[in-house]
């Protein structure tokens, strides 16, 4: 073999070589080019993603404030229920001991009519003895 030869051979292997790597850099292409178009959509999704958090966010600030302003209703409520309800105990308190001093003196005046009926009767019958009615 000549070296003419030789070097046509070598170029005939070298022309089969950069006819596959074209192959192989036309594959990359293609790849890179499906990569982009996934990257493309993976960044609209992405987008998609941060507003829907942003919104969230939003949300949930909002539905903090109203929980805070809730919270606080139902706290100025309970304090003002629970003044009103000391209040109401504070005049039954009263109501129960001017009852009971009531009551006492009531008892107090059953056993005095009690006794002064009982001393009565016993006078009448003293008389009724006196007088011969019975």
């Amino acid at each position: 073999m000549t070296n003419e030869e030789k070097i046509l051979s070598i170029l005939e292997g070298m022309q089969g070589d950069i006819k596959g790597l074209k192959d192989d850099v036309s594959g990359l292409k293609q790849d890179v080019s499906e990569l982009k178009d996934g990257q493309k959509r993976l960044e609209k999704r992405l987008v998609k993603v941060e507003i829907s958090q942003e919104k969230t966010r939003k949300d949930i600030e909002i539905l903090t404030e109203v929980q805070k302003s809730y919270q606080e209703a139902h706290a100025r409520e309970h304090k003002e229920l629970m003044e009103t309800i000391d209040n109401r105990t504070g005049v039954i308190e009263l109501a129960l001991k001017h009852n009971s001093k009531k009551l006492n003196k009531i008892a107090n005046d059953m056993m005095f009519v009690r006794y002064r009926l009982f001393e009565d009767e016993k006078d009448i019958f003293s008389i009724k003895n006196k007088v011969g009615m019975e």
